[in-house]
This record gives structure tokens, C-alpha cells and sequence, in this order.
């Protein structure tokens, strides 16, 4: 994570996660945000996009690693920082996409019967 020659007695990173920009709310940290991670270690930060409430398209926020990597002895999180561009898409949910389609099909249906009903009383008439 760092190219500093100096961190030969470095034995634990700490490291504070966190998600900014516009559309950070629409992202979730699911695990703890702040974790440690010793020499040779290795962990995983799951993310979450919650779509719920969203306008359809793209949406963008940054993943931002904070660690104490060339902080001063003590100073945690204030050391380098690492950051990533997380990108989503929100698509309507089904229930929504079968609304849509059942609505378009009454119309398209209540249309015909409409049409239906004038020819007929064209023909009677």
C-alpha cells in the first residue's frame, strides 16, 4: 500500500474506510469501517448498492482508505490515502416493469374495444 523504504517495523495498518461524492448515500460499507490489518494480512470491504428510491442510470461515488502510513507515531487515519471510483447502474425494479407493461397492455386492450364498440354502432347505425 505504501512505497515508503522506512516501514521495516511497520506491524499493523490501521485503516478508516469511507464513501464520498454525490451519490455516496446510494452506497453502503456493509462490514466495520475501520479495521486493522497486520503484516502480510489481507481483508475484504464489502459494499452494498442500494438501488431502493433511485431514478433509473448511472450512478458514482469513491471508495476512500484512510491509513496511518507516514502519520506521526500515534496519529491514526492520517496518514496516506487510497482511493477507488465505485460505478452503479439502478434499473427499475420488476414490480414496476410489470406495472408498466400490464398498464400498457389494459390501454392497449381498452383501445381495441373502444374501436370495436364505434364499428360496430357504424355498422348498425
Amino acid at each position: 500500500m505504501t512505497d515508503d523504504p522506512e516501514l521495516g517495523d511497520l506491524t499493523e495498518l490501521n485503516v478508516a474506510a469511507s464513501i464520498e461524492g454525490d451519490a455516496a448515500g446510494a452506497f453502503e460499507i456493509i462490514d466495520a469501517a475501520i479495521f486493522k490489518l497486520l503484516v502480510g494480512q489481507t481483508s475484504p470491504i464489502h459494499l452494498r448498492f442500494n438501488s431502493a428510491g433511485l431514478a433509473p442510470g448511472d450512478y458514482e461515488a469513491i471508495l476512500v482508505l484512510r491509513t496511518d502510513v507516514g502519520a506521526a507515531c500515534g496519529a491514526t487515519h492520517l496518514g496516506e490515502t487510497r482511493s477507488f471510483t465505485l460505478h452503479a447502474t439502478a434499473v427499475p425494479e420488476p414490480s414496476t416493469l410489470v406495472g408498466l407493461l400490464g398498464l400498457l397492455v389494459s390501454a392497449a386492450v381498452f383501445r381495441t374495444f373502444q374501436k370495436n364498440a364505434l364499428a360496430s354502432r357504424d355498422k348498425r347505425g
